[in-house]
């Protein structure tokens, strides 16, 4: 078994991921997994029926889908970073348990980190682009950038590194000709979305690159190789008699980050979530018989607990292709000791 200190429910201050975020978000994300909220709380992008009307026409595609950018006015949002508890996964989300979720308004907030923010909303694709630094402007510039935290969606940037656009495309998208290829589908519909005078995408991240590898392979595993590997890991150092790894479920998160030069430079953070059965002790029912002994059934009691943890950190533009492998411990939970 490998041992390690539960550095996530070490007490913090209240803004102690705030000025990580702002200040070393090396360590943020090597730590931690970041969870950005899929919409503001205060603002919901508009569809377009142009944009509509145009993919529609464009491509055979089955599904209802639209599309939308987010209004220059409110591209600037502000997030917190604020811990999930271990709970069951069906009352925080799959990969919203024991994340760092970082909730986002479109109202300026105090003690709330300024940033670039663009949602997800089921079945469309909302794009945002981000504004070239002016050193005139009396307007926040953010120098970070997220995006809804991705467990399938596409992702797409066009653009300049001073001035770049970014795409997010939400749901399963089927047609006639590609199926249920919904990365392939995605793509096919944000070229008819891109801006011409902006050049080719630049940069693409699909549910291939952080939920699954064969998905069109029905007798593959769904999942990646990484989560895979780090499945197999856990297994080998922290099965116990009384603690079972259910379940490693990964997904992202893709950031921005401004540079001095006024660059931007992009990131994925592959994410998993662990599900955890530990059993806590036993419960004895005895069913009390007219003739005979009577009988005792004894079940273990069982708690479920889910831990999301950082796998990998990649920059996906410029220069993509590298990655930081991140093995993260999990924390000592009750009864996982040898007795």
């Amino acid at each position: 078994m490998v041992p390690t200190k539960d550095y996530f429910n070490k007490p913090r201050t209240g803004t102690y991921f705030d000025d990580l975020l702002e200040n070393d978000p090396d360590k943020l994300f090597k730590k931690y997994a970041v969870h950005p909220a899929d919409s503001s709380n205060d603002f919901t992008v508009q569809s377009s029926d142009d944009d509509v009307y145009r993919m529609r026409t464009a491509l055979r595609v089955t599904t209802a889908i639209e599309a939308g950018a987010v209004p220059a006015n409110k591209v600037v949002a502000y997030g917190h970073l604020e811990k999930k508890p271990r709970t069951d996964p069906l009352t925080t989300r799959m990969e919203g348990a024991d994340c760092l979720f970082l909730e986002v308004t479109n109202t300026p907030t105090g003690g709330w980190v300024p940033m670039y923010y663009l949602p997800w909303c089921p079945a469309k694709i909302l794009h945002l682009t981000i504004p070239p630094l002016n050193p005139l402007s009396t307007t926040p510039q953010p120098d970070l950038f997220f995006t809804a935290a991705i467990n399938g969606c596409s992702i797409f940037i066009q653009g300049s590194r001073k001035n770049p656009t970014i795409f997010h495309a939400g749901g399963n998208p089927v047609n006639s000709a590609e199926g249920r290829d919904s990365a392939k589908i995605w793509r096919q519909l944000v070229s008819t979305l891109k801006d011409p005078a902006k050049g080719k995408i630049k940069a693409e991240i699909n549910k291939r690159d952080h939920v699954t590898e064969w998905d069109l392979d029905p007798t593959k595993p769904r999942s990646t190789q990484r989560a895979l590997d780090y499945e197999a890991f856990l297994k080998t150092n922290y099965s116990m008699p009384t603690a079972t790894i259910k379940s490693v479920s990964p997904w992202g998160c893709v950031f921005g980050v401004r540079d001095d030069q006024d660059d931007w430079n992009f990131y994925l953070q592959e994410n998993a979530t662990v599900m955890v059965e530990t059993i806590t002790g036993t419960n004895t029912v005895v069913e009390h018989r007219t003739f005979g002994k009577d009988k005792l059934t004894t079940t273990n009691v069982i708690s479920t607990q889910t831990y999301a943890r950082p796998l990998a950190l990649r920059k996906i533009w410029p220069d993509g292709g590298g990655s930081v492998k991140l093995v993260a411990p999990l924390p000592l939970v009750l009864n996982w000791s040898k007795t």
